[in-house]
């Protein structure tokens, strides 16, 4: 009965020093305010802040009814000392914001989106029966490497950002618009513009089927170019690097 009585004391004083010791801010977050050539939910809004917590990163989901969105400035109770954003579309010109000291009362901050002009891509499935008959639609999606540069993290865990998605036609081939980004101003600041990758996906699920990966190339990575002649052949992967044409059998 000691020990119970003992362990529950222990609890309650746990729980006291945890509230009263939380530090109080009077930190107000920022209000980010879009507007131009794109719709809300047309985009990926990203921040980055630091402060006595460390850095931590996260997005804002948007919404098509919507053109403000709140950007925290508080973590783990703790007021941030900078702050980041970064907002890109698949439509129109990368925006990034840089504020080395955060204001503790907050304060709006804008990002006028300028649309951009997409190019043309086209491509083919080398041995595609496997994926017609599974009724498979294929994306591509953007890895934008530049994020960890403006951010001053090696590796920032960044994750793909959707540009389309289209059904794969019958005898294989695919036809979509990437994104400019050899003719972006922000991304001419950057070393890495980043990659696109192409997948097919599962129609009602959206899991990943397979990577395509170009058939010139040793890699599933497709470099930001100023156009894209022709059209391009790709082999389908599964994860364990597994071709339809090598083993038709195992797909």
């Amino acid at each position: 009965m000691r020990a119970i009585v003992t362990l529950t004391i222990i609890l309650v004083i746990g729980s006291a020093v945890g509230l009263f010791g939380q530090v109080k801010t009077k930190q107000k977050p920022y209000i980010l305010e879009v507007w131009g050539g794109c719709y809300p939910h047309e985009l990926s809004i990203e921040y980055f802040i630091t402060g006595a917590f460390g850095g931590y990163g996260s997005f804002v989901k948007t919404d098509s009814r919507f053109f403000r969105y709140e950007i925290p400035a508080v973590r783990e109770g703790k007021a941030a000392r900078s702050m980041k954003v970064m907002v890109r579309s698949a439509r129109c010109r990368t925006v990034v914001i840089d504020i080395p000291q955060v204001e503790e009362g907050g304060r709006v901050i804008r990002a006028r989106l300028r649309r951009s002009l997409g190019l043309d891509f086209r491509g083919a499935i080398v041995s595609p029966e496997a994926l017609i008959e599974k009724g498979a639609r294929v994306t591509v999606e953007y890895w934008a490497n530049w994020k960890c540069e403006f951010i001053g993290v090696t590796d920032c865990l960044i994750g793909p950002n959707r540009i389309d998605s289209v059904d794969l036609k019958a005898d294989g081939r695919f036809r979509f618009r990437l994104p400019n980004l050899l003719d972006d101003p922000t991304l001419s600041e950057f070393t890495n513009k980043g990659t696109f990758q192409v997948f097919v996906r599962d129609r009602k699920t959206g899991d990943v089927l397979y990577n395509l990966r170009p058939a010139t190339s040793n890699s599933r990575s497709i470099v930001p170019a100023a156009v894209y002649p022709g059209e391009m052949e790709f082999i389908a992967e599964s994860e364990n690097n597994m071709s339809i044409r090598e083993h038709p059998d195992r797909f």
